[in-house]
């Protein structure tokens, strides 16, 4: 407040006779140096007694708004609003000074709030005031932007917290330097400790580690320290003895120098994803068990189906000599008895397989073993048994060989031109056997020359290469006591999985026919003490030789 014109001739005389008076800031120099002018915080002393202001600083200059000579005019109470001078006089009278809130008056006359510090001294038998007054505006608004700072940081960790929490994820902060750990709640949890029970340490955290585990751990922690970051999954015991499954990732932080500072850890805990992973492996293994079984299951059905079929080339076989016997004693009546008993033998147990693979099939779909397939193919060998064996009966019906020693090149030629080949198909000679004699059944063996060349003609007609046109060769050659025929065609060739079947009964890649054929020209071949032998390459053609005894001295006389 500004004084009035009968104040200021009375403030100018207590100043006249006081010892510190406006000319004397050189004697407050002493105990006040530029740090005083220059202090941040609003400063000013007065007279105790008399309340007049001796020095001020320029902060206070700047809060209240007055020059300095001005503020140095006033006294204490100018400074106050009326209600709060008998306060002041109140507070003089204590010995002890506190801290308190006044209102005080701007130059301009603004009312505002400050803090007030008094501090009591003596300067040369005079009691002076050192007073702080801090504007409370300032001081409340930095104690709301600290609480609310201090709430948003509450809020931030109480919601990192509950994300870790969410997650099982916590965090482990290590200071290098200080030899400081800190763990986070859900870190705490994670461990199964609190923080009232338990001291982070790398050394404490290593004991619950399990055992297994604990060399890979120590090493990663060390690694981490020298500033190379390790992830790692590693098992714990908790103090309740549950065993958790922990995964493990660091990151380094380094000082300007380079060197490692601290380091930051993330744990997860993933014992339910490792559990899980554990129980996939354990199933895994079960359904390998299970395909091993159901594989083993299959070889067996494959073995059976093998064995069933060669019983079958077994009883057959059995049939077939009974067949030479009886054709060689002339008993055709006797063999037609002996086939159907065979053949009613034969599929008294073609039966029983039959019904034993029903069987199978309902208890492997009981047990959920999946054998269908092989199961199909052993139905489909029984009834093709059946079938051979219908057909075995006409196919066994043949006579004794009428064998005659026989110039076999010349018995070639007019067989040959007794069975043209079509125009379409180049038909080459090449018969170098000389006069070597053959015993032959002219009529059986000529079907053994006309099934070869019909199945070479029906071959080349099937597929035609238009690169060349059919040709088929026959070549006859003398060998040592044998003599060779051999038929080669330029086809289509046979494949090699088929390669190996064209001489089985009933076995056939046609749409017609009983299959029958190079069944029945092996069968010949071999009545006539010979052997044949095929060889094919696919796409370039086939080749079938025979080989027929040569005519001893006592045949040909």
């Amino acid at each position: 407040m500004p004084l009035t014109s009968q104040q200021q001739p009375e403030r100018a005389r207590r100043r006249e006779h006081s010892e510190f008076g406006v000319g004397d800031g050189a004697k407050f120099g002493v105990y006040f140096p530029l740090l005083f002018e220059r202090h941040p915080i609003p400063l000013y002393i007065y007279d105790w007694d008399t309340l007049d202001i001796l020095l001020v600083n320029d902060a206070t200059l700047a809060q209240y708004g007055y020059s300095r000579d001005a503020f140095l005019r006033l006294r204490v109470t100018d400074l106050l609003v009326p209600r709060e001078t008998d306060q002041l006089a109140d507070e003089r009278a204590r010995t002890v000074l506190k801290a308190s809130e006044r209102l005080h008056r701007k130059a301009d006359g603004t009312i505002f709030p400050v803090d007030i510090f008094r501090h009591r001294l003596e300067v040369d038998g005079r009691m002076l005031a050192l007073v702080a007054c801090p504007d409370a505006g300032v001081r409340a608004h930095a104690q709301e932007q600290l609480r609310r700072s201090t709430d948003d940081l509450r809020r931030s960790h109480e919601n990192l917290a509950r994300a870790q929490r969410i997650a099982k994820t916590g965090s482990v902060e290590r200071d290098f330097h200080a030899e400081r750990t800190e763990w986070s709640d859900e870190t705490y949890r994670i461990f199964g400790v609190t923080r009232e029970t338990f001291t982070p340490s790398p050394a404490a955290m290593l004991v619950m580690v399990h055992p297994d585990d604990r060399t890979r751990v120590a090493e990663a922690l060390a690694k981490t320290r020298e500033g190379v970051s390790v992830q790692l999954q590693y098992r714990i015991i908790r103090p309740d003895g549950s065993v958790r499954v922990l995964y493990r990732e660091a990151e380094v932080i380094f000082d300007a120098a380079g060197k490692p500072l601290r380091s930051v850890s993330m744990l997860r805990d993933v014992t339910r994803a490792h559990e899980a992973q554990e129980r996939q492996r354990k199933l895994e293994a079960e359904l390998r068990v299970a395909k091993d079984e159901a594989e083993a299951l299959a070889r067996a059905v494959q073995e059976a189906n093998a064995a069933l079929e060669r019983r079958v080339e077994e009883r057959t076989a059995e049939l077939k000599a009974a067949q030479d016997a009886l054709l060689k004693k002339e008993r055709l009546a006797t063999l037609g008895q002996l086939t159907a008993t065979v053949a009613h033998e034969l599929r008294n147990p073609l039966s029983a397989i039959k019904n034993t693979t029903f069987v199978m099939g309902e208890l492997a779909a009981a047990g959920g073993v999946d054998i269908e397939r092989p199961l199909t193919r052993i139905q489909r060998s029984i009834e093709r048994c059946n079938r051979i064996v219908s057909d075995l009966l006409d196919y066994s019906r043949t006579r004794a060989l009428d064998r005659r020693p026989r110039e076999f090149d010349h018995w070639l030629r007019e067989t040959l031109e007794d069975q043209p080949v079509p125009p379409s198909v180049t038909l080459v000679l090449d018969l170098a056997a000389g006069a070597a004699r053959v015993p032959l059944d002219s009529e059986r063996f000529c079907q053994v020359v006309i099934n070869i060349v019909d199945n070479a003609v029906q071959a080349m007609a099937a597929a035609p290469n238009p690169a060349a046109p059919p040709r088929l060769v026959v070549a006859t050659r003398a060998l040592d006591r044998q003599v060779r025929i051999v038929f080669e065609d330029n086809g289509p060739g046979i494949a090699p999985e088929i390669l190996g079947r064209v001489f089985e009964p009933l076995f056939s890649t046609k749409n017609f026919g009983t299959g029958l054929g190079l069944a029945t020209v092996k069968h010949i071949v071999e009545q006539h003490e010979g052997s044949i032998a095929i060889a094919s390459t696919p796409g370039e053609g086939t080749r079938v030789a025979i080989d027929l005894p040569l005519a001893t001295a006592a045949q040909a006389a």
